[in-house]
């Protein structure tokens, strides 16, 4: 039985339509756009842009390069926040030791000055222990003779200031014995004028030996 050919289409993927019942030999324009469609390639002589090869190199090309580029930058911007992070624990780190030194120094001068006095007051100690054992083997202490100065003015000075200390405890008994009637008032007044005479006297001269040693007034 005898089919039908097909209808005669307008190619429209770019493949050659069927050909018509006549065969292959009766167009040769179809033969043409069968060979293009066949490599790939098209008439550039109607004005239309070729894709070739070596532009989907380049374009392969620049694309990888930019994105290596990327790749450069972010890396490194990662590099570069790594070792400013890094810096700011090495400043972090040597300000520690710098204060840890100095705090090491403190403490070093603190223990020498520590050992300074423990030897002082063991020397203190050892003069201490010679003196009880000196008082220890002593039967009898004269009071006179304990308390002495090393110069005349100093002796005045000393005799001077335990006349008035002598003086102003007779003042307050008086005063006492005035309050428990012991003693009259007129009594009470001779011996209390006499004796605020004698201890201004006595603080007059006390003042001159201070000022002619040169202590404190």
């Amino acid at each position: 039985p005898g089919y039908p050919p097909y209808p005669p289409n307008p190619p429209t993927s770019g493949y050659p339509p069927y050909p018509p019942q006549g065969g292959y030999n009766s167009s040769p324009q179809l033969q043409t756009q069968y060979s293009q469609a066949s490599t790939g390639s098209t008439d550039t002589s109607s004005g239309g842009g070729t894709i070739t090869h070596e532009h989907i190199k380049a374009s392969i090309l620049s694309a990888v390069e930019d994105k290596v580029r990327r790749r450069i930058r972010d890396e490194m911007s990662t590099r570069e926040a790594e070792q400013d992070s890094l810096n700011k624990i090495r400043e972090d780190l040597n300000a520690g030791g710098e204060r840890l030194r100095k705090m090491l120094q403190k403490l070093q001068e603190e223990s020498d000055e520590l050992d300074r006095n423990i030897s002082t007051l063991e020397r203190k100690q050892e003069e201490m222990d010679e003196m009880i054992n000196k008082l220890e083997a002593t039967d009898e202490i004269n009071v006179d003779e304990a308390v002495t100065a090393s110069s005349p003015l100093y002796r005045q000075l000393l005799a001077a200031y335990a006349e008035e200390s002598a003086t102003e405890d007779a003042i307050y008994f008086l005063g006492e014995a005035l309050r428990r009637g012991v003693i009259d008032c007129d009594v009470y007044l001779k011996h209390v004028r006499n004796l605020s005479r004698r201890q201004f006297m006595l603080r007059i001269t006390m003042q001159k030996c201070r000022q002619k040693a040169g202590l404190a007034i």
